[in-house]
Protein backbone atom coordinates (compact mmCIF):
# COMPACT_ATOMS: atom_id res chain seq x y z
CA UNK A 1 0.00 0.00 0.00
CA UNK A 2 1.44 3.34 -1.08
CA UNK A 3 1.96 6.14 1.44
CA UNK A 4 -0.86 8.70 1.77
CA UNK A 5 -0.03 11.86 -0.22
CA UNK A 6 1.14 14.87 1.78
CA UNK A 7 -1.67 17.14 0.56
CA UNK A 8 -4.25 14.70 1.86
CA UNK A 9 -2.61 14.79 5.28
CA UNK A 10 -2.73 18.59 5.30
CA UNK A 11 -6.48 18.53 4.71
CA UNK A 12 -6.95 16.28 7.71
CA UNK A 13 -5.23 18.76 10.08
CA UNK A 14 -7.64 20.82 12.17
CA UNK A 15 -7.59 24.57 11.92
CA UNK A 16 -6.94 26.28 15.28
CA UNK A 17 -10.23 27.98 16.35
CA UNK A 18 -10.50 31.54 17.61
CA UNK A 19 -10.04 31.89 21.35
CA UNK A 20 -13.11 32.49 23.50
CA UNK A 21 -10.97 34.74 25.68
CA UNK A 22 -11.73 37.49 23.18
CA UNK A 23 -15.20 37.87 24.76
CA UNK A 24 -13.78 39.50 27.89
CA UNK A 25 -11.66 41.82 25.78
CA UNK A 26 -14.74 42.79 23.75
CA UNK A 27 -16.74 43.52 26.91
CA UNK A 28 -13.96 45.61 28.40
CA UNK A 29 -13.57 47.57 25.17
CA UNK A 30 -17.29 48.34 24.96
CA UNK A 31 -17.54 49.29 28.64
CA UNK A 32 -14.50 51.55 28.33
CA UNK A 33 -15.98 53.27 25.27
CA UNK A 34 -19.28 53.91 27.04
CA UNK A 35 -17.52 55.32 30.12
CA UNK A 36 -15.30 57.53 27.97
CA UNK A 37 -18.29 58.97 26.12
CA UNK A 38 -20.05 59.67 29.42
CA UNK A 39 -17.00 61.13 31.17
CA UNK A 40 -17.00 58.45 33.88
CA UNK A 41 -13.65 58.04 35.59
CA UNK A 42 -14.42 56.94 39.14
CA UNK A 43 -15.88 53.72 40.56
CA UNK A 44 -19.58 53.03 40.96
CA UNK A 45 -21.33 53.39 44.30
CA UNK A 46 -24.35 54.79 46.16
CA UNK A 47 -23.25 56.80 49.17
CA UNK A 48 -24.09 60.30 50.31
CA UNK A 49 -25.72 62.75 47.89
CA UNK A 50 -25.79 60.95 44.54
CA UNK A 51 -24.50 62.81 41.49
CA UNK A 52 -25.74 62.08 37.99
CA UNK A 53 -22.34 60.66 36.99
CA UNK A 54 -22.24 58.31 39.98
CA UNK A 55 -25.77 57.12 39.23
CA UNK A 56 -24.86 56.33 35.61
CA UNK A 57 -21.65 54.55 36.63
CA UNK A 58 -23.58 52.41 39.13
CA UNK A 59 -26.24 51.50 36.58
CA UNK A 60 -23.67 50.48 33.97
CA UNK A 61 -21.91 48.28 36.52
CA UNK A 62 -25.06 46.64 37.90
CA UNK A 63 -27.70 46.65 35.13
CA UNK A 64 -28.88 43.09 34.29
CA UNK A 65 -30.23 44.31 30.94
CA UNK A 66 -26.89 45.81 29.89
CA UNK A 67 -25.07 42.72 31.11
CA UNK A 68 -27.44 40.51 29.13
CA UNK A 69 -26.81 42.61 26.02
CA UNK A 70 -23.06 42.21 26.46
CA UNK A 71 -23.54 38.45 26.80
CA UNK A 72 -24.48 38.32 23.12
CA UNK A 73 -20.78 38.81 22.39
CA UNK A 74 -20.18 35.27 23.60
CA UNK A 75 -22.57 33.94 20.98
CA UNK A 76 -20.88 35.96 18.24
CA UNK A 77 -17.44 34.79 19.34
CA UNK A 78 -18.72 31.22 19.27
CA UNK A 79 -19.96 31.83 15.71
CA UNK A 80 -16.44 33.00 14.83
CA UNK A 81 -15.00 29.80 16.26
CA UNK A 82 -17.52 27.78 14.26
CA UNK A 83 -16.68 29.72 11.10
CA UNK A 84 -12.99 28.87 11.50
CA UNK A 85 -13.52 25.12 11.78
CA UNK A 86 -13.26 22.68 8.89
CA UNK A 87 -15.61 19.83 8.27
CA UNK A 88 -14.26 16.47 9.36
CA UNK A 89 -13.11 14.04 6.67
CA UNK A 90 -15.12 10.88 6.14
CA UNK A 91 -13.64 7.42 6.20
CA UNK A 92 -15.39 4.46 4.63
CA UNK A 93 -14.07 0.90 4.99
CA UNK A 94 -15.38 -2.32 3.39
CA UNK A 95 -13.94 -5.32 5.18
CA UNK A 96 -12.92 -8.40 3.19
CA UNK A 97 -15.77 -10.76 4.06
CA UNK A 98 -16.25 -13.77 1.84
CA UNK A 99 -15.42 -12.92 -1.73
CA UNK A 100 -15.68 -9.17 -1.13
CA UNK A 101 -12.25 -7.47 -1.39
CA UNK A 102 -10.93 -4.93 1.10
CA UNK A 103 -11.78 -1.34 0.16
CA UNK A 104 -11.05 2.01 1.87
CA UNK A 105 -12.30 5.47 0.90
CA UNK A 106 -11.17 8.68 2.62
CA UNK A 107 -13.02 11.87 1.66
CA UNK A 108 -12.15 15.44 2.69
CA UNK A 109 -14.50 18.38 1.87
CA UNK A 110 -12.33 20.90 0.03
CA UNK A 111 -15.14 23.48 -0.14
CA UNK A 112 -14.93 23.79 3.64
CA UNK A 113 -11.30 24.88 3.30
CA UNK A 114 -11.95 27.12 0.29
CA UNK A 115 -14.91 28.90 1.88
CA UNK A 116 -13.32 29.26 5.32
CA UNK A 117 -11.87 32.79 4.75
CA UNK A 118 -15.28 34.07 3.63
CA UNK A 119 -17.03 32.46 6.61
CA UNK A 120 -14.52 33.99 9.01
CA UNK A 121 -14.91 37.44 7.44
CA UNK A 122 -18.69 37.24 7.84
CA UNK A 123 -18.38 36.21 11.51
CA UNK A 124 -15.83 38.95 12.20
CA UNK A 125 -18.07 41.53 10.52
CA UNK A 126 -20.94 40.44 12.77
CA UNK A 127 -18.79 41.06 15.87
CA UNK A 128 -17.68 44.46 14.59
CA UNK A 129 -21.29 45.41 13.83
CA UNK A 130 -22.46 44.36 17.30
CA UNK A 131 -19.89 46.44 19.17
CA UNK A 132 -21.27 49.93 18.38
CA UNK A 133 -24.83 48.66 18.86
CA UNK A 134 -23.93 47.58 22.40
CA UNK A 135 -22.27 50.93 23.07
CA UNK A 136 -25.56 52.56 22.06
CA UNK A 137 -27.37 50.25 24.50
CA UNK A 138 -25.12 51.60 27.25
CA UNK A 139 -25.82 55.20 26.20
CA UNK A 140 -29.56 54.53 26.19
CA UNK A 141 -29.30 53.17 29.74
CA UNK A 142 -27.31 56.27 30.74
CA UNK A 143 -30.02 58.50 29.26
CA UNK A 144 -32.71 56.70 31.28
CA UNK A 145 -30.67 57.05 34.48
CA UNK A 146 -30.07 60.75 33.83
CA UNK A 147 -33.80 61.31 33.35
CA UNK A 148 -34.57 59.39 36.56
CA UNK A 149 -31.91 61.37 38.42
CA UNK A 150 -33.43 64.62 37.13
CA UNK A 151 -36.88 63.49 38.31
CA UNK A 152 -35.52 62.74 41.79
CA UNK A 153 -33.71 66.09 41.87
CA UNK A 154 -36.95 67.85 40.91
CA UNK A 155 -39.08 65.82 43.34
CA UNK A 156 -36.79 66.69 46.26
CA UNK A 157 -36.81 70.42 45.65
CA UNK A 158 -40.45 70.49 44.64
CA UNK A 159 -41.47 68.78 47.89
CA UNK A 160 -39.48 71.36 49.86
CA UNK A 161 -41.05 74.30 48.01
CA UNK A 162 -44.56 72.89 48.27
CA UNK A 163 -44.07 72.40 52.03
CA UNK A 164 -43.11 76.09 52.26
CA UNK A 165 -46.13 77.04 50.11
CA UNK A 166 -48.41 74.97 52.36
CA UNK A 167 -47.07 76.73 55.42
CA UNK A 168 -47.67 80.00 53.60
CA UNK A 169 -51.24 78.99 52.66
CA UNK A 170 -51.99 77.96 56.23
CA UNK A 171 -50.80 81.38 57.41
CA UNK A 172 -53.01 83.08 54.80
CA UNK A 173 -56.03 81.03 55.92
CA UNK A 174 -55.35 81.87 59.56
CA UNK A 175 -54.92 85.60 58.90
CA UNK A 176 -57.98 85.71 56.64
CA UNK A 177 -60.12 84.06 59.33
CA UNK A 178 -58.75 86.48 61.91
CA UNK A 179 -59.55 89.38 59.59
CA UNK A 180 -63.14 88.13 59.27
CA UNK A 181 -63.46 87.88 63.05
CA UNK A 182 -62.40 91.52 63.28
CA UNK A 183 -65.22 92.40 60.89
CA UNK A 184 -62.87 93.37 58.04
CA UNK A 185 -63.31 90.77 55.32
CA UNK A 186 -65.75 88.33 53.81
CA UNK A 187 -66.69 84.73 54.23
CA UNK A 188 -65.74 84.16 50.57
CA UNK A 189 -62.14 85.21 51.21
CA UNK A 190 -61.94 82.81 54.15
CA UNK A 191 -63.42 79.95 52.10
CA UNK A 192 -61.02 80.56 49.19
CA UNK A 193 -58.04 80.65 51.54
CA UNK A 194 -59.12 77.44 53.25
CA UNK A 195 -59.69 75.75 49.88
CA UNK A 196 -56.22 76.83 48.79
CA UNK A 197 -54.72 75.36 51.95
CA UNK A 198 -56.63 72.10 51.51
CA UNK A 199 -55.50 71.84 47.89
CA UNK A 200 -51.89 72.39 48.85
CA UNK A 201 -52.13 69.72 51.54
CA UNK A 202 -53.21 67.25 48.89
CA UNK A 203 -50.45 68.53 46.60
CA UNK A 204 -47.88 68.07 49.35
CA UNK A 205 -49.06 64.51 49.95
CA UNK A 206 -48.79 63.77 46.23
CA UNK A 207 -45.34 65.41 46.10
CA UNK A 208 -44.10 63.10 48.87
CA UNK A 209 -45.47 60.08 46.99
CA UNK A 210 -43.80 61.25 43.76
CA UNK A 211 -40.53 61.71 45.66
CA UNK A 212 -40.75 58.17 47.01
CA UNK A 213 -41.46 56.75 43.56
CA UNK A 214 -38.58 58.74 42.04
CA UNK A 215 -36.18 57.25 44.60
CA UNK A 216 -37.41 53.72 43.90
CA UNK A 217 -37.19 54.16 40.12
CA UNK A 218 -33.62 55.42 40.25
CA UNK A 219 -32.61 52.58 42.58
CA UNK A 220 -34.23 50.06 40.22
CA UNK A 221 -32.36 51.46 37.22
CA UNK A 222 -29.09 51.31 39.16
CA UNK A 223 -30.00 47.85 40.53
CA UNK A 224 -28.61 49.02 43.86
CA UNK A 225 -29.86 48.58 47.45
CA UNK A 226 -31.11 51.67 49.29
CA UNK A 227 -28.38 53.58 51.14
CA UNK A 228 -28.49 53.80 54.95
CA UNK A 229 -30.21 57.19 54.80
CA UNK A 230 -32.60 58.65 52.23
CA UNK A 231 -31.32 58.63 48.67
CA UNK A 232 -30.81 62.22 47.57
CA UNK A 233 -29.87 63.50 44.14
CA UNK A 234 -27.06 66.04 44.10
CA UNK A 235 -26.66 68.65 41.41
CA UNK A 236 -23.49 68.73 39.33
CA UNK A 237 -21.79 71.76 37.87
CA UNK A 238 -21.86 70.71 34.25
CA UNK A 239 -22.38 74.03 32.54
CA UNK A 240 -21.20 73.81 28.97
CA UNK A 241 -21.45 76.09 25.98
CA UNK A 242 -23.80 74.72 23.36
CA UNK A 243 -22.72 74.45 19.76
CA UNK A 244 -24.90 75.53 16.88
CA UNK A 245 -27.59 73.09 15.78
CA UNK A 246 -25.76 72.11 12.58
CA UNK A 247 -22.57 71.45 14.53
CA UNK A 248 -24.52 69.21 16.89
CA UNK A 249 -26.02 67.30 13.97
CA UNK A 250 -22.57 66.78 12.46
CA UNK A 251 -21.23 65.66 15.83
CA UNK A 252 -24.06 63.14 16.12
CA UNK A 253 -23.49 61.79 12.62
CA UNK A 254 -19.83 61.19 13.44
CA UNK A 255 -20.27 59.99 17.05
CA UNK A 256 -23.49 57.99 17.27
CA UNK A 257 -22.56 54.33 17.76
CA UNK A 258 -25.88 53.03 16.45
CA UNK A 259 -25.21 54.88 13.18
CA UNK A 260 -21.78 53.25 13.03
CA UNK A 261 -23.45 49.91 13.67
CA UNK A 262 -25.85 50.53 10.78
CA UNK A 263 -22.87 51.34 8.58
CA UNK A 264 -21.10 48.12 9.59
CA UNK A 265 -24.30 46.18 8.91
CA UNK A 266 -23.83 47.06 5.24
CA UNK A 267 -20.35 45.54 5.37
CA UNK A 268 -21.68 42.46 7.13
CA UNK A 269 -24.41 42.01 4.53
CA UNK A 270 -21.88 42.48 1.71
CA UNK A 271 -19.52 39.88 3.17
CA UNK A 272 -22.40 37.46 3.60
CA UNK A 273 -23.52 37.97 0.00
CA UNK A 274 -19.99 37.23 -1.22
CA UNK A 275 -19.94 34.04 0.82
CA UNK A 276 -23.35 32.91 -0.44
CA UNK A 277 -22.16 33.29 -4.04
CA UNK A 278 -19.43 30.72 -3.36
CA UNK A 279 -21.49 28.21 -1.46
CA UNK A 280 -22.75 26.39 -4.55
CA UNK A 281 -19.28 24.91 -5.07
CA UNK A 282 -19.13 21.48 -3.42
CA UNK A 283 -15.70 19.99 -3.97
CA UNK A 284 -14.15 17.09 -2.17
CA UNK A 285 -10.78 15.33 -2.29
CA UNK A 286 -10.73 11.58 -1.91
CA UNK A 287 -8.23 8.84 -1.37
CA UNK A 288 -9.19 5.32 -2.33
CA UNK A 289 -7.48 2.03 -1.50
CA UNK A 290 -8.82 -1.28 -2.83
CA UNK A 291 -7.61 -4.85 -2.90
CA UNK A 292 -7.52 -6.16 -6.47
CA UNK A 293 -6.75 -9.83 -6.85
CA UNK A 294 -3.08 -10.77 -7.06
CA UNK A 295 -2.08 -7.13 -7.48
CA UNK A 296 -2.64 -6.46 -3.77
CA UNK A 297 -3.98 -3.18 -2.48
CA UNK A 298 -3.94 -0.33 -4.96
CA UNK A 299 -4.54 3.27 -3.94
CA UNK A 300 -4.83 6.71 -5.46
CA UNK A 301 -6.35 10.16 -5.09
CA UNK A 302 -9.56 11.49 -6.62
CA UNK A 303 -12.05 14.35 -6.66
CA UNK A 304 -15.75 14.59 -5.84
CA UNK A 305 -17.49 17.51 -7.55
CA UNK A 306 -21.17 18.43 -7.39
CA UNK A 307 -22.07 19.79 -10.81
CA UNK A 308 -23.93 23.14 -10.42
CA UNK A 309 -26.41 22.51 -13.22
CA UNK A 310 -29.76 23.07 -11.52
CA UNK A 311 -28.79 24.82 -8.33
CA UNK A 312 -26.23 27.58 -7.78
CA UNK A 313 -27.58 28.80 -4.39
CA UNK A 314 -29.62 31.47 -6.21
CA UNK A 315 -32.17 31.73 -3.41
CA UNK A 316 -29.69 32.52 -0.65
CA UNK A 317 -27.77 34.86 -2.94
CA UNK A 318 -30.97 36.80 -3.67
CA UNK A 319 -31.75 36.99 0.05
CA UNK A 320 -28.23 38.24 0.80
CA UNK A 321 -28.42 40.90 -1.90
CA UNK A 322 -31.80 42.02 -0.56
CA UNK A 323 -30.20 42.26 2.89
CA UNK A 324 -27.61 44.62 1.41
CA UNK A 325 -30.33 46.87 0.02
CA UNK A 326 -32.19 46.80 3.32
CA UNK A 327 -29.01 47.65 5.23
CA UNK A 328 -28.37 50.60 2.92
CA UNK A 329 -31.92 51.89 3.36
CA UNK A 330 -31.75 51.39 7.13
CA UNK A 331 -28.52 53.37 7.25
CA UNK A 332 -30.10 56.26 5.38
CA UNK A 333 -33.17 56.12 7.63
CA UNK A 334 -30.96 56.04 10.73
CA UNK A 335 -29.04 59.13 9.57
CA UNK A 336 -32.34 60.96 9.11
CA UNK A 337 -33.57 59.82 12.54
CA UNK A 338 -30.33 60.86 14.25
CA UNK A 339 -30.52 64.35 12.76
CA UNK A 340 -34.19 64.62 13.77
CA UNK A 341 -33.43 63.55 17.36
CA UNK A 342 -30.69 66.17 17.63
CA UNK A 343 -32.94 68.92 16.29
CA UNK A 344 -35.79 68.02 18.66
CA UNK A 345 -33.52 67.65 21.70
CA UNK A 346 -31.69 70.90 20.91
CA UNK A 347 -35.00 72.69 20.52
CA UNK A 348 -36.18 71.45 23.92
CA UNK A 349 -32.92 72.51 25.55
CA UNK A 350 -33.00 76.00 24.01
CA UNK A 351 -36.61 76.45 25.07
CA UNK A 352 -35.85 75.43 28.66
CA UNK A 353 -32.89 77.82 28.74
CA UNK A 354 -35.10 80.66 27.47
CA UNK A 355 -37.77 79.96 30.11
CA UNK A 356 -35.20 79.91 32.90
CA UNK A 357 -33.57 83.12 31.70
CA UNK A 358 -36.92 84.92 31.48
CA UNK A 359 -38.07 83.75 34.90
CA UNK A 360 -34.75 84.48 36.62
CA UNK A 361 -34.07 87.83 34.98
CA UNK A 362 -37.56 89.27 34.62
CA UNK A 363 -40.20 87.53 36.74
CA UNK A 364 -38.32 86.52 39.89
CA UNK A 365 -36.73 89.96 40.48
CA UNK A 366 -40.18 91.52 40.30
CA UNK A 367 -41.57 89.01 42.79
CA UNK A 368 -38.66 89.59 45.17
CA UNK A 369 -38.95 93.37 44.87
CA UNK A 370 -42.70 93.15 45.45
CA UNK A 371 -42.14 91.18 48.65
CA UNK A 372 -39.51 93.65 49.85
CA UNK A 373 -41.81 96.59 49.21
CA UNK A 374 -44.59 94.89 51.15
CA UNK A 375 -42.14 94.25 54.02
CA UNK A 376 -41.25 97.95 54.09
CA UNK A 377 -44.90 98.93 53.93
CA UNK A 378 -45.68 96.54 56.76
CA UNK A 379 -43.13 98.24 59.00
CA UNK A 380 -44.79 101.59 58.36
CA UNK A 381 -48.24 100.13 58.97
CA UNK A 382 -49.53 100.68 55.42
CA UNK A 383 -50.28 97.00 54.78
CA UNK A 384 -51.22 93.96 56.84
CA UNK A 385 -49.36 90.76 57.59
CA UNK A 386 -51.68 89.02 55.13
CA UNK A 387 -50.32 91.15 52.26
CA UNK A 388 -46.77 90.09 53.09
CA UNK A 389 -47.70 86.43 53.24
CA UNK A 390 -49.44 86.66 49.86
CA UNK A 391 -46.40 88.44 48.36
CA UNK A 392 -44.19 85.66 49.67
CA UNK A 393 -46.56 83.13 48.11
CA UNK A 394 -46.15 84.77 44.69
CA UNK A 395 -42.38 84.54 45.03
CA UNK A 396 -42.63 80.84 45.93
CA UNK A 397 -44.81 80.25 42.87
CA UNK A 398 -42.13 81.79 40.63
CA UNK A 399 -39.38 79.75 42.27
CA UNK A 400 -41.39 76.59 41.69
CA UNK A 401 -41.74 77.46 38.00
CA UNK A 402 -37.97 78.04 37.80
CA UNK A 403 -37.34 74.70 39.47
CA UNK A 404 -39.57 72.89 36.98
CA UNK A 405 -37.85 74.67 34.08
CA UNK A 406 -34.45 73.63 35.45
CA UNK A 407 -35.61 70.03 35.62
CA UNK A 408 -36.82 70.31 32.03
CA UNK A 409 -33.37 71.62 31.10
CA UNK A 410 -31.77 68.57 32.72
CA UNK A 411 -34.12 66.27 30.80
CA UNK A 412 -33.36 68.04 27.54
CA UNK A 413 -29.64 67.84 28.19
CA UNK A 414 -29.91 64.08 28.83
CA UNK A 415 -31.76 63.69 25.53
CA UNK A 416 -29.29 65.76 23.53
CA UNK A 417 -26.31 63.93 25.03
CA UNK A 418 -27.87 60.67 23.99
CA UNK A 419 -28.65 62.18 20.58
CA UNK A 420 -25.02 63.15 19.90
CA UNK A 421 -23.57 60.01 21.46
CA UNK A 422 -21.49 61.63 24.21
CA UNK A 423 -21.67 64.09 27.11
CA UNK A 424 -21.66 67.78 26.37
Amino acid sequence: MRAMPRWILLLVLAVTPASAAGVDADRDKISADVRRRLGITGPAGVSGPLTETDAVATALANSPAFDAALASLGVLRADLIEAGLLRNPRLGVLFPVGSKPFELLLQAPLESLIQRPARVRVAQAAIEQAGPALVQTGLDLARDVKLAHAELWLAQRRATLIAAMLENAAEIARLTAKKLEAGDGSRLEVTLAQADEAGLRETESRARAILDQARKRLLRLMNAPPPPGELRAAAEDRAASMSAQQDLVEAALSNRPDLRSAELTIRYATEKAGWEKKRFLLLGASFSAKEIGDKGVLSGPGLDIELPIFHRNQGQVAIAEAEIQRAVKNYAARRFQVALEVVEAEGGLRQAEAVIERLEKEVLPLAIESRRLVESALQSGDVSRLDLVMASRRELDVRLRILEAQAELRRARAQIERAIGRNL
